[in-house]
């Protein structure tokens, strides 16, 4: 590195100005796109320093394909593997002198050595280091982290799902507790917190029963910060909104699409030594199972997957009921769930209109008939003629047509007032809908309306 420099020059107009030569000490620039690429570049010649070695590890195929392995490299997290001690510390002379050239320095609290005879870990010495540094080598029960996962002679499973799901849920409650709208809360929850689940997926071995758990204990947390109602349609959750959903991220169908996506990516990789040899030594060992992924069935296309979902949600006998009006043939399905795409209401309100949709609101004829209460009828408490229903209580009680259905009316008719006013340029106060009073009449220099 003592020999790279660099010129910049600039041209404008005819002029062209150019520097004397750079000499560059150490480092590359942060804070721009290209910093990443040039890191990258930086250390590519490393791997094939590394690769030209002939140390490594030998992994075996089930066809007798064989590829040597001696490290594994993203960005500056390097893992190295050796057939034996005197190989490994050959790896780690040859890493040291081209960090020292290019003036990157080893995270000496992050590097350890170890060493294992017949698959057990053996106890060894640590490296040491020609600036007089130390790279300590693990006991039996100690682990590391390689890009985020613990690790030593294997990956702990169990550890790291205990871990991960202890994070997820922090993060989730944190969300809860913001004062976000809803459709920003249910983003929040997908871009922040779900991704430290689908980070692991096709490493850590999650099962079916793993990803229930953690969609139930969604749903908990959902109910207890008021977001969710505890009989509310569990489909509607992880439904797009433009289908009437609430946006959340299916969990279940990320996770099998990333195992067979990550698998045909393997299998793809023909020309690649590498790639097939772990295709065929990968007998069960991961999630993938490579060796016997081309016998799993085709994965079921998003389209037909969400179909699925939506046929679901429609044959249940109470939930399904708005779903299948929804899809009436004389429905708008795209004015009817805007307000869920907007997003503009808090999450606590959102899924109290979700509640009374589904229908799960204590009515009376709720109470009767699908909690199996102790009800003596079903009449409504207000005009006491009709099973007191959702529908009854929204539209056809005699009641309430003098009193809230008329107020309901008007408020909606204020908003249309109010927005008239405004395209006309009959108001000059940026009123509230709620704060605001009609006039009989409105009128300027220009137009007159009678809008009473």
């Amino acid at each position: 590195m003592s020999y790279w420099r660099t010129e910049l020059s600039l041209s404008l107009k005819g002029y062209n100005i150019k520097t004397n030569y750079i000499h560059i000490r150490r480092g590359i620039f942060q804070g721009d796109s290209l910093s990443p690429l040039w890191f990258c570049l930086a250390l590519n010649p490393l791997s094939a320093i590394l690769n030209n070695t002939g140390y490594g590890f030998l992994i075996k195929g089930s066809t007798g394909i064989e590829f040597k392995l001696n490290h594994l490299l993203y960005m500056d997290d390097i893992k190295l593997y050796a057939a034996n001690a005197s190989e490994l510390r050959g790896l780690l002379q040859s890493t040291e002198q081209f960090s020292n050239d290019i003036k990157m320095s080893f995270g000496l609290e992050k590097c350890r050595t170890l060493s294992l005879d017949r698959g057990k870990v053996k106890k060894a010495e640590g490296y040491d280091l020609q600036d007089g540094g130390i790279i300590d080598a693990m006991a039996k029960d100690d682990n590391y982290k390689y890009l985020g996962l613990l690790q030593t002679l294997r990956i702990d499973h169990k550890e790291i799902k205990s871990r991960i799901c202890k994070e997820y849920y922090r993060r989730l409650k944190e969300i809860l507790g913001t004062v976000l709208k809803s459709k920003n809360i249910f983003k929040a929850i997908n871009t922040f917190a779900m991704p430290t689940i689908t980070y692991t997926f096709g490493i850590v071995k999650w099962t079916d029963t793993d990803i229930g758990n953690i969609e139930r204990t969604t749903r908990v947390l959902l109910t207890k910060y008021w977001f969710h109602h505890p009989k509310s349609a569990t489909d509607r959750v992880t439904l797009p909104r433009a289908e009437g959903g609430r946006g959340l991220v299916d969990l279940r169908r990320l996770y099998s699409k990333l195992i067979k996506n990550l698998q045909n990516y393997f299998l793809s990789k023909e020309s690649s030594p590498l790639h097939q040899t772990v295709t065929l030594a990968d007998n069960g060992y991961t999630r993938l199972d490579l060796l016997h992924s081309k016998e799993v069935e085709p994965l079921v296309a998003d389209a037909e997957y969400l179909k699925a979902k939506l046929n679901q949600w429609a044959s249940k006998p109470l939930h399904g009921r708005f779903a299948q009006e929804l899809r009436g043939p004389h429905v708008d399905i795209a004015a009817s769930t805007s307000w869920l795409r907007r997003g503009e209401l808090f999450a606590e309100t959102e899924g109290f209109m979700i509640a009374i949709q589904d229908q799960v609101i204590p009515t009376k004829n709720y109470l009767k008939y699908i909690a199996k209460t102790n009800v003596e009828d079903d009449l409504c408490r207000r005009c006491y003629q009709k099973s007191e229903t959702i529908q009854h209580i929204t539209g056809s009680c005699q009641a309430l047509a003098a009193s809230e259905y008329t107020q309901r009316h008007n408020d909606v008719a204020k908003i249309i007032h109010l927005a008239l006013g405004r395209k006309y340029d009959l108001l000059k106060d940026d009123y509230p809908y709620w704060k605001y009073s009609p006039s009989p009449v409105l009128e300027n220099d220009n137009i007159q309306r009678i809008l009473g």
